[in-house]
């Protein structure tokens, strides 16, 4: 479980979004094994504006599942 964290460590708090409770990783037993995937999501392809804010369109919402 060490090197899961030592990886989660390397990605900047300001550019990426950690979508994994950090606080709760050393929690999980053993027989788990955590693993870990990067999404690019394009502004101009992923997103909708409305009313000058930015949102995950259908095809962004998919890539994150």
């Amino acid at each position: 479980m060490s090197n899961a964290l030592e990886v989660l460590k390397n990605y900047d708090d300001k550019k990426f979004n950690v979508l994994v409770p950090v606080q709760t990783m050393q929690d999980f037993p053993d027989i788990y094994k955590l693993a870990i995937n990067t999404v690019k999501i394009s502004i101009e392809d992923d997103t909708y504006n409305q009313n000058g804010k930015k949102a995950l369109n259908k095809i962004g919402l998919e890539k994150l599942m």
